[in-house]
């Protein structure tokens, strides 16, 4: 299986999870170059949320959290200013960076995984 494959997969499993929680998924794979690339964007009620998700078969080389560097964050939280410029109507929503870790079939929901400060 491609790795693209593999991420493609996790991210299908996260959506269904998210959905499963009464979230309304806004965008998937939302491209901002150069600063990057935010897996799944979605609603959470009044909160508008930038997930990044990380799919693994194994923790053999470390667990799915720590692949979530700093500097990932830093362009998590670039791309997601501009997404907030070019989606002015979710500009005056709260806004929150969480992590969907799945290894094999565990999903591992990190709310509030990290914040733009």
């Amino acid at each position: 299986m491609l790795k693209t494959e593999i991420g493609a997969l996790g991210e299908d499993k996260a959506v269904n999870f998210l959905k499963s929680k009464s979230f309304e998924i806004i965008d998937k794979n939302y491209k901002a170059l150069p600063y990057g690339e935010i897996d799944l964007i979605a609603l959470d009620d009044q909160t508008l949320v930038f997930v990044e998700v990380k799919y693994r078969k194994s923790v053999k080389f470390g667990t799915t959290e720590e692949m979530i560097s700093i500097s990932k964050q830093k362009k998590i939280i670039n791309t997601a200013q501009i997404f907030l410029q070019q989606n002015e109507s979710f500009s005056n929503y709260e806004c929150r960076f969480d992590v969907i870790a799945i290894t094999n079939n565990e999903i591992n929901w990190i709310r509030a995984a990290f914040n733009s400060n």
